[in-house]
């Protein structure tokens, strides 16, 4: 509600300049709103789409990380998967060894900053998780 507001507020200082442009009255808020509207409509057309073709070919669940908005759900019985991104929402899908998926939002570390662990550290944990191979 906050954004709606400011929006509104804005409209006024925008179409003073479109004014002294010789434009006519244009609704920020209004374009904004539609803007939000046609992009949840696209992710859900594309998500419903994709459960579609996943029942079609009899598949239990998709993962894909196309639209960039992370989720984890059920669609008309398909599990849909997206990882989100790395950059905006931080987030990622996680799979464990049992076939368990979690989705990971907001990382502590990122690629920036995060110092590379040391090969013993990650030889250690890949033998942990039963994937040494020599």
């Amino acid at each position: 509600m906050l954004a709606t507001s400011f929006l509104l507020k804005m409209n006024a200082p925008v179409n003073f300049v479109r004014r002294l442009f010789g434009l006519g009255h244009w609704s920020l808020s209004a374009a904004v709103k539609k803007s939000v509207k046609e992009a949840v409509s696209y992710r859900g057309a594309f998500e419903n789409g994709i459960a579609q073709l996943a029942r079609r070919d009899h598949v239990g669940g998709v993962i894909c990380g196309h639209i960039h908005s992370p989720a984890m759900r059920e669609i008309d019985g398909v599990g849909y998967f997206n990882c989100g991104d790395w950059v905006e929402s931080t987030s990622a899908l996680l799979e464990d060894f049992a076939g368990k998926i979690e989705l990971l939002t907001h990382f502590q570390r990122t690629f920036e900053t995060a110092a590379p662990l040391p090969i013993a550290e990650v030889d250690e944990i890949t033998r942990r998780l039963g994937r040494w191979r020599r």
